[in-house]
């Protein structure tokens, strides 16, 4: 069973990406600590949007920051 809210992966469903998440969302999506998300937007390695006093990562930066080469 399909619904508008659900990517169908074989036995395995997961919802999709939000268009704008809060900064614990994504900490959860990219499986890291909170701290470590907000500290990915402090620095300007994830790009975010704020709205009065709140924060939000568009899914856009989310997956930009996922296709980043890393160099360690």
């Amino acid at each position: 069973m399909n619904s508008d809210n659900v990517v169908d992966m074989g036995s395995y469903t997961t919802p999709p990406f939000p268009a704008l998440m809060t900064v614990d969302e994504v900490a959860k999506q990219l499986r890291v600590g909170r701290n470590s998300a907000y500290m990915l937007v402090k620095t300007g390695q994830l790009r975010c949007i704020k709205i009065g006093r709140t924060i939000r990562v568009p899914r856009a930066a989310v997956i930009e920051f996922i296709g980043e080469p890393r160099v360690s």
